[in-house]
């Protein structure tokens, strides 16, 4: 048999067992150890150049195909984390405003709706646009909106017009100068703003941002509509159950993406990412594409998610 069938043979065989086993989070491969064995394959496929035995070769061909199997595998297990530190990852922002060295800006705009109307008829829009950086939406505030950020440069604008209201959050600058891993590294602490919004107005929240760690916690909003369009990311999202029908619309480049939803909400997945690692227990595939909880059909509230992105971590768990 030749070498070369022996080595996409070979090849094909191990990459299955690896995408099964990582499947089951039996074994998952990360690329920070592996890619530094990468010159392994020069030198199995250069032994393999020299006249040797054809049984030797037969080895070496096999030996090919699992360390390039290896290869591809933690790369579609890459974390964001494994090469993106933002610095902050395990600090509170309450603690950050602690820090001397750290000057927070507060940003606020004061609830522009009457008491008085059905709540369920107030919508407001935020749109959030920043180059990068780390942004926290928890907690509740009895203004529209609180926005606090250690960018002095950071701008909030609302525009109301009877029930419907636009808030506009520029966070700095939208262009970020990054040179070398090290600055990627420390946007995080130079870059991270807190988020309050008001618990009664249905929420249609859109976020544009370069790289990025996000943390929504909307357990308590009534959020409509959640669009994220990022780059690098990691993204923590906790909805709730006081909207029948919810929409995520999700648009990242290399990301690690953590959603909860209730477990009386029915959900439905859409995910076109590719080179993706897919975690979405208690779901089941309707079609290539599309994941379902087995409540969908007769849940009261729905949540409808659309994923689309490249070598990144998925996960959709129900609390």
């Amino acid at each position: 048999m030749k070498a070369s069938s022996i080595f996409w043979g070979g090849f094909l065989v191990f990459l299955g067992i690896f995408f099964l086993l990582d499947n089951f989070d039996i074994l998952q491969i990360y690329p920070g150890e592996v890619l530094k064995l990468w010159p392994l394959l020069l030198i199995v496929w250069g032994v393999a150049l020299l006249k040797i035995p054809n049984i030797i070769k037969a080895i070496l061909a096999a030996l090919s195909g699992f360390f390039l199997a290896v290869l591809i595998i933690s790369l579609f297990n890459i974390r964001i984390n494994d090469f993106v530190d933002f610095n902050i990852n395990d600090v509170s922002f309450e603690d950050l405003a602690n820090d001397s060295t750290l000057t927070l800006h507060t940003y606020s705009e004061t609830y522009p709706f009457s008491d008085s109307l059905n709540t369920d008829s107030n919508r407001v829009t935020l749109n959030l646009s920043a180059g990068g950086g780390r942004f926290i939406f928890k907690g509740y505030t009895y203004k529209l909106v609180e926005v606090r950020s250690a960018n002095a440069d950071t701008e909030v604008l609302t525009k109301v017009s009877e029930n419907i209201a636009d808030v506009d959050i520029e966070y700095g600058s939208n262009k970020i100068e990054i040179n070398s891993l090290e600055d990627l590294e420390q946007i995080g602490n130079k870059r991270i703003a807190s988020v309050k919004l008001h618990k009664d107005p249905l929420w249609y929240l859109q976020i544009e941002s370069g790289a990025s760690k996000i943390d929504l916690d909307l357990i308590d909003k009534k959020v409509r509509e959640l669009s994220i369009d990022a780059g690098v990311s990691d993204i923590s999202i906790k909805l709730g159950d006081r909207v029948e029908n919810v929409e995520v619309d999700l648009e990242t480049g290399v990301s690690n993406i953590r959603i909860s939803i209730p477990n009386n909400s029915g959900c439905r997945i859409n995910s076109t990412s590719v080179l993706t690692s897919k975690k979405f227990k208690d779901f089941h595939k309707t079609n290539g594409n599309t994941y379902e909880t087995n409540n969908f059909e007769k849940a009261q509230n729905k949540i409808y998610i659309s994923l689309e992105g490249a070598l990144s971590d998925i996960e959709v768990v129900r609390y």
